[in-house]
């Protein structure tokens, strides 16, 4: 009995560490063309590529699994099974619209990124290696793009606090994830204070934002600084671990006050 024991705990322990985490980006109307003349194939304007990313305990590089380029004229391009090799990921497509084959390449900078460019190109396999060898297939070019990433991973909110003041509720919610985007990057809170509106305000990181994909934020640590004259002053830090688990730790305190008079315009100073 405890050898069956024992044996499912390695297991429990196995599936936890080894589960992988999935990034979902964005790089909408990106540029590009193409030099298809087939007729009834339109391959000129797409709305949109899509990517699906993922990386686990035992493989911490984000990677790409599935890709989906949106033809405003044609069918959708689906493409996974990707190999990384020498700075891109590629991968061959069966019976993609008229063509037996089609090799896809898609070059972007690591990890992948908001505001990160990236590259597709897609082309009629015409010669393939030996073993279906994705690094030796070549052929004609049949559409190219590029454009820039939006990190459109859902948001999950992990924790919630509600402290008072000037005599109102503020509510603080914390997300997972560290952002990086036009709005400002860290870690995202979003505050609603009753009779003032809801903000978004973000907390610095305390590791480079390129690494943001190996971190989650699982809780606000919130402190009270008790006055004299009883006044309350707030400061606020963000616990985080690896995406897998393994370790957890705090972030840098920082004065509450500071954020909420940057976001609102106000603080209740007494």
């Amino acid at each position: 009995m405890k050898a069956i024991i024992a044996f499912l705990i390695v297991i429990t322990l196995f599936s936890t560490t080894t589960q992988a985490e999935d990034y979902y980006f964005e790089a909408p109307y990106p540029a590009g063309g193409s030099n298809v003349t087939y007729p009834g194939l339109d391959l000129s304007n797409a709305k949109k590529i899509k990517i699906k990313a993922s990386n686990s305990y035992y493989d911490p590089m984000m990677k790409i699994d599935e890709l989906e380029i949106i033809f405003e004229n044609a069918t959708n391009f689906k493409a996974s099974n990707f190999k990384y090799t020498n700075g891109s990921y590629r991968a061959i497509v069966e019976d993609a619209w008229i063509y037996r084959k089609v090799y896809v390449e898609v070059m972007t900078p690591e990890p992948l990124a908001s505001n990160e460019d990236i590259y597709v190109s897609l082309n009629v396999v015409e010669f393939e290696g030996v073993l279906d060898d994705v690094n030796m297939s070549h052929g004609q070019p049949i559409y190219d793009a590029h454009g820039f990433l939006e990190d459109v991973t859902p948001d999950v909110l992990v924790d919630q606090e509600t402290i008072v003041l000037d005599g109102k509720n503020l509510t603080i919610q914390l997300f997972k994830r560290a952002k990086s985007g036009l709005e400002g990057e860290g870690f995202k809170l979003v505050t609603n204070w009753h009779g003032y509106g809801q903000r978004t305000i973000y907390l610095p990181a305390p590791f480079p934002m390129s690494d943001a994909h190996m971190f989650n934020a699982v809780g606000i640590e919130l402190e009270s600084h008790q006055m004299p004259d009883g006044f309350v002053d707030y400061s606020i830090s963000i616990k985080y671990e690896d995406v897998f688990g393994g370790y957890s730790q705090s972030g840098p305190i920082e004065p509450l006050a500071m954020y909420i008079e940057q976001a609102y315009g106000y603080y209740p100073w007494p």
